[in-house]
């Protein structure tokens, strides 16, 4: 608002454009920090190719030029904000330079950039690429902005539905999918015909993993409106998810009946039909899409798939090249590779996209630290694993073995996923190894997201073994081996306190008084390559074995850390930052940590703890209150205020390993 502009004509002074900005929730107010970009416009530099020879033509900056802008950010009271670092560059072509302060709630922001000549020439490229980073380095900072109100921020329970709806939009926005559930929940319990709740309330929910809710959170949103424009493709996207690809194919039909001209739904019909093995049918489809959206590059591969499928490797190749024009990024790179790869055709162009993919990778994990780990670090090591399995398998189909089992043996330690577990147990039979390939199928079929083919490779390899079975259970504790870590004293303590945790808390927890002494308790960590050792593990055996014993099941996103003592009190633990990063990689949403460690979530990154809640606790009734999906203790009956304190039993367990 309030734009202002100078006189255009006066070409003598320069031209001026100041404007108002006002963005409602702007910060994320679930957290107590916040990375905020300044918004200002970006200057954006002329590209240039660092390759360029000596000979070669002049990068053209145009005529001199001197660009200045200016900030001034208003904060809330509530809020404290840390500038960013100001820089200089000069060079004789252009001069960069930026200053940040701040003052009171006010964060002051300038950038100014000057063209001093016309070109660059082209024998100092590589000086000019290395400018141009900085400049675009500097206008990515962000303004630290920290809540000054004390305590964990909070919505009251006397919200309003639209301020509740307002809220969980700002959680999404931020990143943070399970608050934002949780507050649409309160939203359609308050207003079940709330018009946009349930469809948001379903997007969080699928985010999340919850399929199933997620399905009818949309159905919820289609009853109470036949024709919303997102429902149906929500709905479809669910499904495909779950492999569900007839009901996938039925929703975003219905969402082409509501909107036929929706890109996404009929881009995401053609890759449901191309999963059901309909590839006539997805060309079809897919090629309508790719005329509504033409600059996607996930298309193109989508559709460059399906060509394949149908002995189109020309077409197909057409159309993985104007994915790459579109999206020259590393995944980009690693689906086109792997595609051609599987079909075992252009290798030496899959061969050159998969290794750029693999070396682009490898340069942004060289100077990775692990104390300044990101969750997109984390990503890049998760994409690794995968262009490593592309690399090696287009070695495999150019006859390389050597190579070939490099590469998606490094892939397969690193992730232990089900498709490449399959690749080097095809490798391993390809060198004659049956042996070997046999159990690297067992291995396969028990690894995450295992496919189809390896339960018929390992059949066929083992021709009907009748100890096929026993293989397939050998591999999968194997596979837990791999996986897992050994069992050592400090961590037999902690297991010995839950036991004694349990049994002092047994008339509480409607057990038997003498369950110990009917019931060997065993409690088993896998043995692996890697010993284990210390008392982290306290409350997640303790509420491991009441669980077991209550027979009520521990919530599937909940991470907990802490000692526990014989009398349930729950004790700080080190390492604090790591176990977080951990749990978010582990898609885990709330994290139950000892009341002790409050001191050491300041040292968490901001993007953990916006993805994550903190839950902190003095015992182990806390932590069961939270880990589980019910309260394991019986009520206390009225007028009997607080039960006595238990004694501690002393017998020992009758076995404890």
């Amino acid at each position: 608002t309030d734009v202002t502009p100078s006189d255009p004509a006066d070409t003598a002074a320069p031209f001026r454009l100041k404007y108002r900005i006002s963005i409602p929730n702007f910060l994320d107010w679930s957290s107590k920090e916040s990375q905020l970009r300044i918004p200002l416009p970006n200057i954006g530099m002329p590209p240039g190719d660092p390759e360029l020879e000596a000979d070669d033509d002049p990068i053209e900056l145009g005529s001199p030029t001197d660009v200045h802008t200016r900030l001034r950010l208003t904060l809330p009271a509530q809020y404290a904000a840390r500038a960013p670092v100001s820089m200089g560059l000069k060079r004789d072509y252009a001069e960069y330079r930026s200053q940040y302060k701040v003052e009171g709630q006010t964060v002051l922001a300038e950038r100014t950039l000057r063209f001093l000549q016309r070109e660059v020439a082209a024998a100092r490229a590589r000086d000019y690429v290395n400018f141009s980073r900085a400049v675009d380095s500097d206008e990515a900072q962000t303004v630290r902005v920290t809540s000054t109100v004390a305590g964990t921020p909070a919505i009251p329970e006397t919200a309003k539905a639209d301020e509740l709806f307002q809220a969980a939009g700002a959680a999404l926005r931020n990143g943070n999918y399970q608050l934002a559930a949780e507050l649409l929940d309160r939203v359609v319990m308050l207003d079940p015909k709330h018009k946009r709740a349930w469809l948001m309330l379903g997007s969080a929910r699928a985010t999340l993993h919850k399929h199933d809710s997620a399905v009818e959170a949309f159905r919820k949103q289609v009853e109470l409106n036949p024709y919303d424009e997102f429902a149906y493709t929500g709905m479809g996207g669910v499904f495909l998810q779950q492999q569900k690809y007839p009901e996938a194919v039925e929703a975003f039909r219905k969402q082409l009946e509501v909107k036929p001209l929706d890109a996404l739904a009929q881009s995401q019909l053609g890759l449901a039909l191309h999963r059901m093995g309909k590839y006539e049918e997805a060309v079809h489809e897919l090629e309508k899409a790719a005329v509504l959206d033409s600059k996607s590059a996930t298309l193109q591969v989508n559709l460059g798939r399906a060509y394949l499928k149908l002995n189109q490797p020309e077409q197909a190749l057409r159309a993985f090249d104007k994915a790459v024009e579109l999206q020259p990024s590393t995944t980009t790179f690693n689906n086109v590779a792997y595609e051609l790869s599987l079909a075992n055709t252009h290798l030496d162009r899959a061969q050159q996209y998969a290794e750029s993919a693999v070396a682009a990778t490898a340069a942004r994990l060289r100077n990775v630290s692990l104390s300044r780990l990101t969750l997109e670090d984390l990503q890049h090591v998760s994409s690794m694993a995968a262009y490593w399995d592309t690399l090696g398998w287009v070695f495999f189909q150019k006859g390389d073995l050597d190579r070939a089992e490099k590469f998606v043996e490094a892939s397969w330690l690193l992730d232990f996923h089900g498709e490449v577990g399959d690749h080097l147990a095809q490798i391993y039979e390809k060198r004659g190894q049956t042996d070997k390939a046999a159990r690297q199928y067992a291995l396969a079929q028990v690894a995450t997201r295992p496919v189809p083919e390896t339960r018929e490779s390992l059949a066929a390899l083992l021709k009907k073994d009748p100890d096929a079975f026993v293989k397939e259970m050998k591999a999968a504790e194997h596979l837990s081996m791999l996986r897992t870590v050994k069992l050592r004293s400090l961590l037999k303590e902690s297991a010995s306190a839950a036991l004694s945790y349990a049994r002092t808390r047994a008339e509480r927890l409607n057990l038997e008084p003498n369950f110990y002494e009917t019931l060997d308790v065993h409690v088993h960590v896998p043995a692996g390559a890697t010993p284990k050792d210390g008392p982290s593990a306290g409350i997640t055996m303790a509420t491991a074995l009441i669980s077991a014993l209550t027979g009520i099941p521990v919530r599937k996103d909940v991470a907990m850390t802490g000692e526990i003592t014989l009398r349930g009190k729950v004790l700080p633990i080190g390492g604090l930052k790591e176990k977080a990063i951990a749990a978010l990689r582990a898609r885990m949403h709330k994290v139950i940590i000892p009341r002790a460690n409050k001191k050491d979530l300041a040292e968490i990154p901001t993007y953990v703890k916006r993805r994550l809640k903190f839950v902190l606790v003095d015992n182990m009734d806390e932590v069961l209150a939270e880990a589980l999906v019910k309260s394991p203790f019986k009520p206390t009956p009225k007028g009997k205020g607080r039960p006595p304190k238990e004694r501690l039993t002393t017998p020992a367990p009758r076995q404890l390993v």
